[in-house]
């Protein structure tokens, strides 16, 4: 089994206070997080039928810099690594989609 890349929603608060991130780009990561948490949320739900209060600690954060000339950092993608609370989707009552956990 090989280690995946990015480092794990649980640690993004000592990450952010590690790398010196400022709060516009911290407003902007926790934007785009929740972006596409919801995109990978819809994406679970359609194709496996399976649902689940999703949070940030949830996946592992690959970050990347934007290509253009100002390399606004921002999350390349978000791996989901825990389906432990995975039932069922109902499209009467969906789980909710948060950022959650020391944010």
């Amino acid at each position: 089994m090989q280690k995946l890349p990015g480092i794990s929603g649980r640690v993004i608060k000592q990450y952010i206070e590690k790398n010196s991130i400022n709060e516009s780009e911290q407003s902007y990561l926790l934007a785009e997080a929740e972006e596409k948490m919801n995109e990978i949320a819809e994406t679970i739900r359609r194709d496996t039928g399976l649902d689940k209060p999703w949070r940030l600690k949830d996946f592992m954060i690959v970050f990347g810099r934007d290509q253009n000339d100002y390399g606004q950092l921002g999350i390349e993608r978000l791996l989901p690594i825990d389906f432990e609370r995975a039932k069922v989707f109902d499209p009467q009552n969906p789980h909710s989609i948060e950022l959650g956990q020391g944010l």
